[in-house]
């Protein structure tokens, strides 16, 4: 009887093997699913896999036999396909054709993809072997050899810029195929689209130019009224200054209460009146229409034009950090290149550090509680900006816990850092401190999400993704229970003792439901079709509609559910902001995420279930909601101040989508369907923005290049909107699809995915709208 090797077993197969050319996408084959062929494929188009591939398998060679004919056995045959099994098996057959130990003594670490190089000369043949030319790149594989999940890296580089995985675009991207079938009917049909772009674009620049300040901006001692500025100062106090601590509160009242009453010298103190107008500017925004949008853009100016006196050295003081950390705050909230905050961000935790707010000194020489808790309340917010927009950019966060050892700030009230040994408040007692310190304590789970999500090596494993939600859960659990502690003893003592307000609450909810949300979306895409990545895809969910009902709050009064964690238990009696533009713009860019993100879900829910299309397929009746608030908050958006549409068009188009799948609309009829609510939210968009340009239909010339193509004229502003046929990129520098498109998402802003204007002033004059506050 012969004696067959394993050698032997493991190669029949692959001889017996019919090596045919793959025709049909790697996706397809992978599900065992008939493909059409074409790019992308139908399956890959209906499942929103961005990952279309047809590889390209070159003509395999003939290794050169240079083996004994008594090691051929274990060879393995020319007809293998490049898997990883094959792979395996050549590895496994490499002792008996070389004579070396036996292949049950090689650790199995040294199959992975990322291990170490094999050192024996049969490993270098296998490595040059036409098998290996089919693995990709290890850095994009979404699972290891061993099919261990792992993260597919999205990092994104658009002009200048680079996006990494936590940017809110990569939430967003799996709706490209909306576009695409958009691209394909504009080329098929004339639409109004092109011309609409290039009157908006128009009207746009008319509206910026028509706010935007003189460059530089000399600080002036010009104030509102007295009561305004009284009621902006309190709109400050009881949102931004409540949650992340800045200015000295008593300090500043009377600083401001001096302002009245004419000064000695014939001029008010600069640094004062910078800070003041800061803080103006940021209250400001809390108003339903943003009606002083043009004076807290001056007063920013102003702001940034103190602060870029070339003599940086009279800025290294307490009162300049905080005018650093008012304008980067005020810039997020106003629209004044607050994309580019995360820049900022990073010399403002350098001009800190190198004030040596990072070192904590047991008891330095003449140093008070002020001094002292100061500087850590001031470490405390530089750490949080730094996280936040990082979290918004998608940079690195270039932050260290081995950079520093400050505490936390002391549970003390602002009037107390005027006593020379003030008592230390128990935790559940709230201060006007309370919520940073409660913050403070998630921040150092916050700060490994980010770095996972934005470090260069986009190599994470699934299990890292886990692990860092079950911290996350943990910390917003304390943080839940810190909060509620202090409403509880707030209400329950009878002494009248303020607690948390609806801000602070809605905003540490925002904040850790963003974190949750954002360090799953790697895996987001892949959920929706592989049950491995079930939790995801729960998690996703779940988070995204707290996020919206958060910040938009209509939908859970509808279904009366959604909304948790701390913002379940508002006490009614809590002093409230009211709504506002504020807090409109609260986490712009994870509001248009979750929104985004709740209408893929839907989608998948109806093209999953066996009755889609039909009228009476039963939804859930908290997802709907949300995509049909999400066109009124962008069209909300417009009104109140946003020159760019392409956040409410692209909302109205996401509609459309769901619409036409509840339909059961036929796929040759939706893409008709999908350019016809296009064209709609084109023309309600062109209305607003004729209305804030003061245009309408009046016969109007301004000195703007209005048409977009260096006339200057301004004759596009009164035009009709023309038809054509024209693609995306016949729009220019307003083109629609990649690289530089329409609803690429790497032009910034959630509402504002910039107009690139040919004016000189395109640096100073485009307004981003990513905000983290």
């Amino acid at each position: 009887m012969a004696i067959t090797t394993l050698g032997q077993q493991m190669s029949e197969p692959e001889r017996r093997r019919r090596r045919r050319p793959a025709v049909s996408c790697t996706v397809c084959r992978k599900r065992k699913i008939r493909c059409n062929r074409e790019h992308p494929c139908n399956n890959c188009t209906r499942s929103r896999d961005a990952v279309c591939i047809y590889e390209d398998f070159p003509p395999l060679r003939q290794r050169p036999n240079t083996e004994e004919p008594a090691a051929s056995d274990g060879q393995t045959s020319p007809g293998s396909t490049g898997k990883t099994s094959s792979i395996i098996s050549s590895a496994a057959t490499a002792p008996h054709e070389t004579g070396t130990p036996s292949s049950t003594n090689i650790p199995i670490d040294t199959l992975m993809i990322e291990g170490p190089p094999m050192t024996s000369d049969r490993s270098q043949d296998i490595s040059s072997a036409p098998l290996t030319l089919e693995l990709p790149d290890p850095a994009q594989c979404r699972q290891d050899f061993f099919g261990e999940p792992r993260m597919f890296g999205r990092t994104v580089f658009h002009k200048s810029r680079q996006f990494g995985q936590s940017h809110w675009m990569n939430g967003v991207s799996m709706f490209g195929g909306i576009l695409h079938l958009i691209e394909s009917r504009m080329r098929k049909e004339p639409t109004v689209i092109p011309a609409g772009m290039r009157r908006c674009k128009a009207l746009a620049k008319v509206i910026k130019s028509a706010r935007m300040p003189v460059w530089p901006t000399p600080l002036s001692d010009d104030l509102l009224s007295r009561d305004v500025v009284e009621h902006l100062i309190d709109n400050y106090l009881r949102t931004i200054e409540s949650v992340y601590r800045i200015i000295h509160i008593p300090t500043f009242r009377k600083h401001v209460e001096a302002l009245w009453t004419p000064p000695q010298g014939g001029r008010r103190d600069t640094a004062f009146m910078v800070q003041l107008k800061l803080i103006l500017a940021i209250g400001a925004t809390y108003d339903e229409t943003f009606g002083l949008r043009t004076s807290a853009m001056r007063w920013v100016y102003e702001a940034q034009t103190w602060l870029n006196t070339p003599n940086s050295k009279i800025r290294l003081n307490v009162q300049s950090l905080q005018i650093n950390v008012l304008l980067i705050v005020a810039r997020e909230l106003v629209d004044v290149c607050g994309d580019l905050t995360w820049i900022s961000a990073g010399e403002l935790y350098r001009r800190a550090i190198y004030m040596g707010l990072n070192r904590d000194h047991p008891s330095p020489v003449g140093s008070t509680v002020f001094a002292t808790e100061m500087r850590r309340r001031l470490w405390n917010t530089v750490l949080e900006i730094c996280l936040q927009a990082s979290m918004a950019s998608g940079g690195p966060v270039l932050v260290s816990t081995d950079d520093f050892d400050t505490k936390p700030p002391s549970n003390l009230d602002d009037v107390q850092l005027e006593e020379k040994s003030p008592a230390v408040k128990p935790e559940n007692v709230y201060t006007q401190v309370s919520t940073a310190i409660a913050l403070r304590k998630s921040l150092a789970v916050r700060l490994a999400v980010v770095k996972f999500l934005n470090d260069l090596r986009v190599n994470g494993r699934y299990e890292h993704v886990l692990q860092l939600d079950g911290e996350m859960r943990t910390a917003y659990k304390t943080l839940t229970r810190t909060l509620q502690n202090m409403l509880s003893s707030s209400s329950s003592d009878g002494s009248g003792r303020p607690g948390p307000n609806t801000f602070e609450l809605m905003t540490t909810d925002l904040m850790m439901n963003r974190y949750l949300l954002t360090v799953h979306i790697p895996f987001f895409e892949q959920s929706m079709h592989e049950a491995t990545y079930a939790y995801t895809r729960k998690v996703v969910l779940e988070s995204s509609l707290k996020v919206w009902y958060v910040a938009y709050r209509s939908s859970s009064e509808q279904v009366g559910a959604g909304a948790s964690g701390v913002t379940a238990n508002l006490n009614v009696n809590t002093p409230s902001p009211g709504p506002g533009y504020g807090f409109y713009p609260v986490y712009r860019s994870g509001l248009f995420q979750a929104s985004c993100l709740v209408a893929a879900e839907l989608c998948a829910q109806l093209e999953e279930q066996d009755g889609v299309g039909m009228g009476f397929t039963p939804l859930r009746p908290d997802l709907l909601p949300v995509v049909q608030e999400a066109k009124t908050w962008g069209y909300h958006g417009m009104q109140i101040g946003e020159t760019n549409i392409k956040g409410y068009v692209f909302s109205c188009l996401i509609a459309a989508q769901v619409d036409a799948l509840m339909r059961g609309m036929d796929k040759d009829d939706i893409p008709k369907f999908l350019l016809q609510s296009a064209e709609e939210a084109m023309r309600e968009s062109i209305a607003v923005l004729e209305e804030q340009a003061g245009v309408g239909n009046r016969n109007t010339n301004t000195n703007t290049n209005a048409n977009g193509n260096g006339n200057g004229d301004g004759r596009d502003l009164t035009s009709s909107l023309d038809v054509s046929t024209m693609g995306f990129e016949a729009l220019d520098e307003s083109a629609f699809m990649a690289p530089d498109g329409m609803f690429d998402f790497g032009d910034t802003g959630t509402m504002e995915w910039g107009f690139n204007n040919n004016n000189v002033n395109d640096d100073d004059e485009f307004l981003a709208d990513v905000s983290f506050w």
